[in-house]
């Protein structure tokens, strides 16, 4: 699924040298011709954006050592590196904190900012990501909310197997709240959302908050999540040569990630879990994305629950594809869609 630290990401998105930016010049002469012969490779897509879900999935083809160190330093410096150069500025500013004992970052719009905030919990397949690396995007949904965005860089596998990722959410997630009922004395104020594992961990917290007898969020926002961890994820989901993940080597990620837990458990598969009581959700997923069924289920799950959700999958659109909003108008869409939402749920 996340594969090694490829240069050709880095050099597709920001560039650094010039082995880097010959990557990216082929990959692109390629995409033209390609185009010219067969057209975009899905309706809508800029020539841009194609060579570059083209590129993310080259570049994500390299296995990862999770038994090699530096393999995995290599992998979160080239995701943070992302997220340093697309962090977004001219939307929000980006400030460190603690919240609740956990690392984090806050992210506040350049534009009027309302009450209420979210807490974002980055993607990363469980093992790498940051708030670094996901300052654009958690700048770009601060930016259409009109509310600040908190960012926590909870402990990582496969140092950290779960639950320690999301005892890390607890934590901040009760800080928040102990903070809101400060400042207004009702109501908690506060909408979690993810991307990817993050929004599988942001389901896990909803289900852990609710056992810890703390009150839900006002909502929760899931950029296609990952949420089951099960068994025969390679043959659960079939990659269709599309999206720029596959579940190559997914099944060993679990493994590592759910530690001494049974992957069926509902902390580390949290769709497997009971969804009853939960906030209402917002669901948002690509349709050639290879992790599509992860949200269809999800819907299922939770209406059979009785929650309130809604699941929008974008024909033609890849993995977690509203955070690509700056060079694609379905994701500029989807953000859209998402800032309302975030806003309406904060409003009560």
């Amino acid at each position: 699924m996340l594969r090694g630290a490829s240069p050709v990401i880095a050099g597709s998105l920001f560039g650094v040298d010039t082995k880097m930016m010959v990557s990216v010049g082929r990959a692109a002469l390629e995409t033209a011709g390609r185009r010219a012969l067969r057209g975009p490779r899905r309706l809508g897509w800029s020539h841009r954006y194609e060579t570059m879900v083209r590129l993310m999935r080259e570049g994500f083809a390299g296995e990862l050592d999770l038994d090699d160190p530096k393999s995995l330093r290599r992998a979160r410096h080239m995701m943070d590196g992302i997220g340093r150069r697309t962090q977004g500025g001219w939307l929000g500013s980006f400030t460190p904190l603690d919240v609740g004992g956990v690392p984090g970052a806050r992210v506040r719009p350049t534009r009027p900012m309302g009450p209420g905030r979210v807490l974002y919990l980055h993607g990363g397949g469980y093992i790498v990501g940051s708030t670094n690396s996901h300052r654009g995007l958690m700048a770009t949904v601060a930016h259409h909310a009109g509310v600040e965005v908190i960012g926590i860089d909870y402990r990582l596998a496969p140092e950290h197997p779960c639950p320690a990722g999301l005892e890390d959410a607890v934590a901040a997630y009760r800080a928040l709240v102990e903070t809101s009922a400060s400042e207004s004395g009702a109501g908690t104020g506060i909408v979690i959302g993810g991307d990817s594992a993050g929004g599988g961990l942001t389901l896990a917290t909803l289900q852990a908050i609710r056992e810890a007898g703390l009150p839900q969020p006002a909502g929760a926002v899931l950029f296609s999540p990952w949420a089951d961890l099960s068994d025969g994820l390679e043959v659960r989901n079939p990659d269709v040569g599309v999206d720029y993940i596959t579940m190559r080597g997914g099944d060993r990620i679990a493994g590592r990630y759910a530690g001494a837990l049974d992957r069926n458990d509902w902390q580390v598969s949290p769709l497997l879990g009971d969804l009853t009581g939960l906030c209402p959700m917002l669901c948002i997923a690509g349709g050639d994305e290879t992790i599509v069924r992860d949200s269809e289920r999800l819907e299922t799950r939770a209406r059979a629950a009785g929650v309130k959700v809604h699941l929008h999958v974008e024909p033609g659109e890849v993995h977690v594809y509203p955070a690509f909003a700056p060079i694609n108008p379905r994701g500029q869409v989807a953000m859209g869609r998402v800032g309302q939402w975030i806003t309406e749920r904060l409003a009560g």
